[in-house]
């Protein structure tokens, strides 16, 4: 049986493995793929308000702003800091069925990001 189209595109932009079983899960083909993200740990979202996400498809806290501090501060404050320690020990549901989950060996970050 030939793959949908939808199928097909995502493949096409996203095309490692963990990626296609993710997008066959969404169309109830596939299991989900055992999630593991650092992404958190190096990188952060900060929207046009200012306010910072630990990742694309998790909310921050509200009070989470750049505007009230430094970055470094916003990060691995409070409530924040939970949040991605959460992340981190795949304690989040959304976790689960990430389709774009990011790992990067911590030991060599600098590295990986040039």
């Amino acid at each position: 049986m030939p793959q949908p189209l939808s199928m097909l595109a995502a493949q096409a932009h996203c095309p490692d493995a963990a990626s296609t079983r993710s997008f066959a899960a969404i169309q109830g083909r596939a299991t989900f793929p055992k999630v593991r993200c650092n992404a958190p740990e190096y990188s952060a979202v900060i929207g046009a308000t200012g306010q910072v996400h630990p990742c694309f498809f998790i909310s921050g806290p509200s009070h989470a702003k750049l505007g009230d501090g430094d970055l470094y501060g916003v990060l691995n404050g409070g409530d924040m800091g939970a949040l991605r320690a959460a992340i981190r020990d795949n304690g989040r549901a959304e976790c689960k069925t990430c389709v774009c989950s990011l790992w990067r060996d911590t030991d060599n970050i600098g590295s990986s990001l040039l």
